[in-house]
């Protein structure tokens, strides 16, 4: 275990997380799971290596884990679902995602030796409501707060690969499970017999 490679993963209590620490564990990887709340974390995400306390505005010890890993993934952010989305909670669906990113990259612009690959979450959201099918990753942003968020964070991101971090820019769909997400609320209504059918 000792030569397994570090993955480094922010964000690793959520949807996707859960799931990919799962997946990277059973492969053999020595997953560092960066939390707010690490025993939390540790009942959400088991069998990881190690789980660190990470406050990514803040400098702080956090930062060793960047240090030496061959990966590091970025899933952090505030729910998209779930709350209701005031100017206050919008704020923090932004700052949770700039700042998240921006430290992550911070740390490893001061690492000794620094990440092979970063991985940076960002959505589909980036596109705005578009009525265009097939959209590529040259289409423009859309013009609306979701796709306000995603330029904003996708641009944190970016200078990793001026560090000699191989970057990787993810926009994920919405996805559906049945354990968690918003697969629950969305089957909600056909629960209760109010569902059907979406016509244009």
């Amino acid at each position: 275990m000792a030569d397994a490679k570090k993955v480094v993963i922010s964000g690793a209590t959520g949807l996707i997380g859960k799931a990919l620490a799962r997946r990277l564990h059973a492969q053999g990887y020595r997953v560092v799971v960066l939390a707010r709340d690490p025993q939390a974390a540790r009942k959400d995400v088991p069998n990881a290596a190690d789980y660190v306390a990470w406050r990514a505005e803040v400098d702080g010890p956090w930062a060793k884990a960047v240090d030496g890993a061959d990966a590091v993934i970025n899933l952090a952010g505030a729910s998209l679902i779930g709350h209701r989305w005031t100017d206050a909670y919008k704020r923090q669906i932004l700052d949770s995602r700039v700042l998240g990113t921006r430290g992550l990259v911070n740390a490893m612009r001061k690492a000794s030796v620094r990440p092979r690959v970063f991985i940076n979450a960002s959505a589909v959201g980036y596109y705005g409501a578009s009525d265009k099918v097939g959209l590529t990753e040259s289409d423009p942003p859309g013009d609306d707060f979701l796709g306000g968020v995603c330029v904003a964070w996708e641009a944190e991101a970016r200078p990793a690969q001026y560090l000699g971090v191989r970057t990787v820019i993810l926009r994920t769909g919405i996805v559906l499970d049945k354990d968690g997400g918003a697969l629950p609320l969305m089957a909600l209504p056909f629960r209760l017999y109010g569902g059907g059918p979406i016509r244009p």
